[in-house]
């Protein structure tokens, strides 16, 4: 019975690293985000004010037109997020429910289309990682060596 009891802590104790790694990963991400957006936007008022002479620039309409470009994410990122997300399910995922927790939990924003078609059938066939398709649209994770 004590076996059970240590297995239990630990099994708990990894859940909590896993949750900690994955905020850890959040802020990491996020605060290059920002940096990159900083980095830009240093970029767009150099350009800005090389031309402030030939052409006006609407200031007001800029930040709608910022929200609206597509985020590039790592594909090594979303391949780690969707395994963690993998290994802490205990059964099969449909690609709906893991898209649904990269966007809930993680932020991530792509279309489910290029995730679906492109993304996991990637990460399927890298060495990488360890998932398989288990059925039309469900996935799991596989332990390496089994």
């Amino acid at each position: 019975m004590k076996l059970d009891e240590e297995k239990e802590i630990i099994y708990s104790m990894m859940r909590e690293i896993i949750s900690e790694r994955r905020e850890l990963s959040k802020q990491y991400y996020d605060l290059k985000a920002k940096l990159d957006e900083i980095t830009e936007n240093k970029q767009e008022e150099e350009t800005n004010d090389c031309l402030a002479g030939r052409i006006k620039h609407d200031v007001k309409e800029r930040p709608t037109a910022f929200l609206k470009k597509r985020q590039h994410y790592p594909f090594e990122r979303i391949a780690g997020y969707v395994v963690e997300i993998l290994k802490e399910s205990d059964n099969p995922q449909s690609n709906k429910e893991i898209f649904d927790k990269l966007v809930s939990e993680y932020g991530i924003t792509i279309l489910y289309s290029n995730f679906s078609n492109n993304i996991l059938p990637r990460i399927q066939d890298s060495s990488q990682f360890s998932i398989v398709k288990v059925g039309r649209g469900y996935w799991q994770y596989k332990p390496k060596g089994k």
